[in-house]
């Protein structure tokens, strides 16, 4: 970084000359190279690198809680320039971060062969390109999804479909409650258990990562940072817990009707999907995929209600689609002590379609 500083002092007329800034950092070495950050108003960014390279890594989830953060990169010195760049880093393995460890031997050599053709495919792109199309006035929602590309949106349109998706599974609610199909009161009464079961999941999760780091630290003295055991762990904590959610919102049945239960638990995503493009419009993605995939399966169960539960899995594994990947990285940037935190961004959509998979034969409307 204090070469990056000492470059721009000396070469200030780079400024003018320089259509792209492009750091290749690394905070582990293993895993996926990342795109993780931007300079702002970056939509046309994102579209050039998404044509550019075969199967790019990133999302704009990340990207906005890296601007939060106030760690510095060698881009830092760029960006006070107000010179556009992108960030890229490989972060699994981050216990060899800053050690040693960290040397040829131990390098990922699937990672390396990333940034490898992450620099090559860039550079043929942009040495063949007319013109280089990197800024822009509007900030991108982009996500991965089936496929080599990321889904790309302008915030603008990610935003109106946030709240379309909100005001629909809403206004769904409001139409069984004033059809007298549905009670207020049962429909809220399902909404807490969705959350008590979040906030079960949250510490269930909590104890058991606890645990197995008493355990572990008592029989090798060490941390499970970096651990052979974590990603096993973790795998098996979403598991078991999204089983047992999905079988709690599917059986639930005495204090409130099917109907009711599943309208309680499109409640929570819908009101997500009004209030996070203004609170952190990055990840309205997640929301409002999620209740729209819901509310399809929903009108396919009144439909073809013999089918319920196969739709109702066949949305909550798109929805995973969407969600998964950020549950993951959560769990990659911030360690195995961190995974009950990923377990409840995953257990979302497994409770929302749970609950509509317990739907009966209700009367059609």
């Amino acid at each position: 970084m204090l070469g990056a500083f000492k470059y721009l002092e000396d070469h200030p007329e780079m400024k003018e000359k320089t259509a792209l800034v492009l750091n290749l950092e690394a905070r582990g070495n293993h895993g996926a190279l990342i795109m993780f950050e931007t300079s702002k108003n970056n939509l046309a960014m994102v579209r050039t690198l998404n044509e550019a390279v075969r199967r790019p890594v990133s999302t704009s989830i990340a990207t906005a809680v890296y601007r939060t953060m106030k760690n510095d990169t060698d881009l830092t010195p760029f960006f006070m320039k107000d010179m556009p760049g992108m960030n890229f880093a490989a972060i699994e393995n981050a216990r060899v971060y800053h050690t040693p460890q960290d040397n040829y031997q131990t390098f990922s050599r699937d990672s390396a062969r990333m940034y490898l053709d992450m620099v090559t495919s860039l550079a043929r792109y942009f040495a063949t390109a007319e013109t280089i199309q990197v800024q822009s006035g509007e900030e991108g929602v982009f996500f991965p999804l089936l496929g080599d590309k990321l889904v790309v949106l302008p915030q603008g349109t990610a935003n109106l479909f946030s709240w379309l998706a909100g005001v629909l599974a809403l206004g769904l609610a409001a139409f069984y409650i004033l059809k007298k199909k549905a009670r207020l009161s049962r429909v809220l009464l399902s909404l807490g258990v969705y959350l008590l079961a979040l906030v079960i999941t949250y510490f269930a999760g909590m104890g058991f990562v606890e645990g197995v780091h008493a355990l572990h630290h008592f029989e090798q003295g060490q941390s499970m940072v970096g651990s052979s055991l974590s990603t096993p762990l973790f795998l098996v904590m979403a598991l078991v817990a999204g089983g047992l959610c999905f079988w709690l919102m599917k059986r639930r049945k005495k204090a409130a009707s099917p109907l009711e239960n599943a309208l309680g638990a499109l409640l929570l995503p819908a009101l997500l999907c009004l209030a996070v493009p203004f609170l952190f419009p990055a990840g309205s993605y997640l929301f409002s995929g999620m209740t729209c995939l819901a509310l399809l399966a929903l009108l396919l169960c009144r439909l073809l209600p013999k089918g319920r539960v196969l739709w109702a899995m066949a949305a909550g594994f798109a929805a995973m689609l969407v969600i998964a990947p950020i549950g993951y990285l959560v769990y990659v940037a911030l360690t195995f002590y961190s995974a009950h935190l990923a377990v409840v961004l995953l257990m979302l959509p497994v409770l929302t379609m749970g609950a509509v998979a317990g739907m009966e034969e209700a009367e059609k409307v």
